[in-house]
């Protein structure tokens, strides 16, 4: 049981964490366009729903350009595949323990951070919601080069699964199908309610 809770509390730690990262991601760019002070003070509850790069001054936001806006919506993205594909380079050479808690972790933030840009260029991509709106807004002609990118962090997805211990695959796809309706599902409903 022991065993289980650990796995369980790590996992949650790399889930939260690849969310925090997006949000730092978004908030370097509203630093970068004087939207924001401090790109630490971010906000990701602990249940992770309604995670913004929030507070920022609102009021120097409608001031941003198309091109400005863009860079804020796809910094975050930007973020979560500058981590997961090189930890999916790293897990092509390491061999994973499946008893290693560390390598669990580091294994999981690949798989998160991958599963978070995905879920943002392909499923955001077709319902459009969150990020992949003010993307599309910005040029709709971007839609298809982010959809074959988010297919991309799918396939590298798919290799870090089947190429780690066989022990985690099972529990890793469930989660990563949780987590993808969650994420795709969760992003529709917030750009629906703002």
């Amino acid at each position: 049981m022991l065993h289980f809770v650990l796995h369980l509390f790590t996992g949650y730690i790399a889930l939260y964490f690849t969310i925090w990262v997006h949000e730092i991601g978004h908030a370097y760019m509203y630093k970068r366009y004087g939207c924001k002070d401090n790109i630490l003070k971010v906000t990701v509850p602990f249940y992770l729903f309604f995670s913004t790069p929030a507070p920022i001054d609102v009021n120097k936001l409608q001031t941003l350009s198309k091109r400005q806006r863009f860079n804020i919506s796809i910094a975050g993205i930007v973020v979560n595949l500058s981590i997961g594909i090189p930890i999916f380079a790293v897990l092509n050479y390491l061999k994973c323990s499946s008893s290693n808690i560390f390598h669990l972790f580091i294994y999981l933030l690949g798989v998160f951070n991958l599963l978070e840009a995905a879920t943002y260029l392909t499923v955001n991509n077709i319902f459009l919601a969150s990020d992949m709106e003010d993307i599309a807004q910005y040029n709709k002609k971007l839609r298809l080069p982010c959809f074959l990118l988010g297919s991309l962090a799918i396939l590298l997805l798919t290799l870090i699964i089947v190429r780690g211990p066989k022990e985690w695959q099972f529990w890793t796809i469930v989660v990563s199908i949780i987590v993808s309706c969650s994420m795709g599902l969760g992003r529709v409903i917030f750009s629906l309610t703002r």
